[in-house]
C-alpha cells in the first residue's frame, strides 16, 4: 500500500461506507441481488454455450491414445 499523510480517521470511515455499500458477500448475496444473480446466471449460459460450440465445430474430436 503506499503511505500517504491523511489521518487514520478518515481511511476507517471511507472503509466503513465502502462495507455499509458493499453489503453481504458469498452465496447469499447472488440471491439476495437477483440483478447480479441474472447476470451471472448469463455468463455461465454464454460460457456453456461457447464452450459447445468449440466442441462441435471441431468435431469433438478425441485422440485414442
Amino acid at each position: 500500500m503506499v503511505a500517504t499523510k491523511s489521518a487514520p480517521g478518515f481511511y476507517d470511515a471511507a472503509l466503513v461506507r465502502r462495507q455499509a455499500l458493499m453489503g453481504q458477500s458469498g452465496p447469499m448475496a447472488l440471491v439476495k441481488n437477483s440483478r447480479v444473480f441474472m447476470i451471472a446466471m448469463f455468463a455461465c449460459i454464454g460460457g456453456l454455450l461457447y464452450g459447445m460450440k468449440l466442441f462441435t465445430s471441431f468435431g469433438g474430436v478425441i485422440n485414442p491414445a
